[in-house]
């Protein structure tokens, strides 16, 4: 075309047009990209399409609608092999000006993150984008990062975007694949001893923590469910300095972290899990400053456990799951089951620490490595007898210490166990009185039908019919006395 003027407005039209009916069209993947790629002005629709999903200063579409933002990452999203390859392939037929355009095509786009600041919109149509182009041509992304490491640099900057850490996870995992011709594990650890150590600088910001640790997590998450995924190399985390970070943050992020390198260590790298005794002696205290200094309370004016110290509740149940003698002997040499006491104390409605810290209880229970047992139980029974005494326990608080108040009564064949009860001079009277009023109600099967036990082994129906005559019986009775 002569006229520069009227070739811009023809791509223009094009592009606000065509993509819209390739989107939405019912035909193929490979047709709808298709009608795109074997276009004339291929290079300079993909120039646009890039600067529309990155509002850079874009020739033709200055102010992109939402509707055309979202259409044009969709497009990279949806788009088949052929559309990607574009952007990598070497094509005949194209002028040394359209061969140029094109060779830059995808340093426009990953440049993206070389500036200062970025809308969390456009950062999560650069992840719809990048990270179909990470899945299918992941190598080449990575070699454009090996020749130019300063993005990897720019990828870091920006932590304090989620979608931005995404396409870091993405990247990461990809790089690790087994499967892969070229190496580039060793840039994915460059790329997670960074991460590790802005965590470790950036502690007090919890934006930044929680972006950081997502992407721990789910490269754990994709070790269990991909068991050829390996990433020994780049999680070579420390559990003692993801703890201290979560102590500086408020973030649950490095609790969960730790829940799931726990498991991981005891499934490929059982060596490693003497590097948690480090922690143990820390829980407690912690679970003692949640009671002592929390102060944040709900609508109803009831103080909040929160979900970064139901992640500490669910390691210290891990831990203890291990059966390791120097976990369990710090843990407990700490005070953890007088803290935890206290804790249930101060949380009497939260149904989930009341559950867990049975669990845990029990755990060390019939633990038989552990010395100090009998402190435990004597512990126990006093929590259990002294909260029934008083006068305002709540109802479902009283479920819970019923419940244990009946496992332990379960365990009497322990010798410890019946000789602290024994020892404990109120324990016999509260069993008389309190648990076993208690008892008579609970225990009992609704229409003492009971589940587990056969059909024909039921006498439900003649204790029904007792019931029944029995209300007869008393309100002919009341008319009785009425008349």
């Amino acid at each position: 075309m002569e006229n520069p003027q009227d070739q811009q407005l023809m791509i223009q039209e094009f592009i606000i047009n065509q993509v819209t009916s390739i989107i939405q069209s019912d035909l193929s993947v490979y047709q709808k990209c298709n009608s795109i790629i074997t276009h004339e002005y291929s290079a300079w629709i993909y120039y646009e399409l890039i600067s529309t999903i990155t509002l850079n200063s874009n020739i033709f579409n200055r102010n992109p609608t939402p509707q055309l933002l979202f259409q044009c990452s969709e497009l990279f999203e949806n788009a088949n092999q052929e559309f990607i390859d574009y952007l990598f392939d070497h094509l005949e037929g194209l002028n040394e000006n359209q061969q140029v355009i094109k060779q830059g095509l995808f340093r426009y786009l990953i440049t993206l993150v070389e500036l200062d600041t970025i809308s969390e919109t456009i950062c999560g149509y650069f992840y719809k984008a990048m990270n179909s182009i990470i899945q299918k041509r992941g190598a080449d992304v990575w070699n454009f990062i090996e020749n130019d490491q300063r993005i990897m640099s720019s990828f870091l900057k920006h932590v304090d975007q989620p979608h931005i850490c995404k396409t870091i996870t993405e990247l990461i995992i990809f790089g690790n694949q087994p499967s892969n011709i070229l190496d580039y594990s060793y840039l994915a650890q460059q790329f997670s001893d960074r991460l590790f150590k802005i965590m470790i600088k950036k502690s007090y910001q919890n934006i930044i923590v929680d972006n950081i640790s997502e992407i721990y997590i789910e490269i754990l998450t994709r070790k269990s469910q991909n068991q050829n995924l390996e990433i020994s190399q780049i999680i070579m985390l420390q559990p003692s300095k993801l703890f201290q970070i979560a102590i500086q943050s408020n973030s649950e992020g490095p609790y969960h972290i730790l829940n799931l390198l726990l498991e991981y260590f005891k499934n490929y790298q059982q060596d490693q899990i003497d590097s948690f005794i480090d922690i143990s002696h820390l829980i407690p205290l912690e679970f003692q400053k949640t009671y002592q200094n929390y102060n944040q309370y709900d609508r109803y004016y009831n103080k909040l456990f929160g979900r970064k110290n139901v992640r500490l509740l669910n390691l210290t149940l891990q831990l203890i799951e291990l059966n390791n003698q120097s976990i369990n002997s710090k843990l407990i040499d700490n005070g953890l089951v007088n803290i935890l006491i206290n804790t249930i104390c101060e949380f009497p409605f939260h149904n989930q620490l009341h559950f867990t810290s049975f669990l845990i209880f029990e755990k060390l229970i019939e633990n038989h490595q552990i010395d100090q047992i009998l402190q435990i139980i004597d512990s126990l029974l006093n929590f259990i007898v002294n909260q029934f005494n008083q006068t305002q326990t709540i109802i479902g608080f009283k479920g819970f210490l019923s419940k244990l108040a009946n496992y332990m009564i379960n365990q009497q064949n322990n010798p410890v166990i019946l000789t602290a009860m024994k020892n404990n001079q109120e324990w016999e009277g509260f069993c008389q009185t309190n648990l076993q009023i208690i008892n008579q109600i609970e225990l009992n099967f609704y229409f003492n039908f009971n589940p587990r036990k056969p059909i024909n082994e039921q006498n439900f129906g003649q204790n029904i019919q007792q019931d029944i005559s029995q209300q007869q019986e008393q309100i002919s009775q009341e008319q009785q006395q009425q008349e």
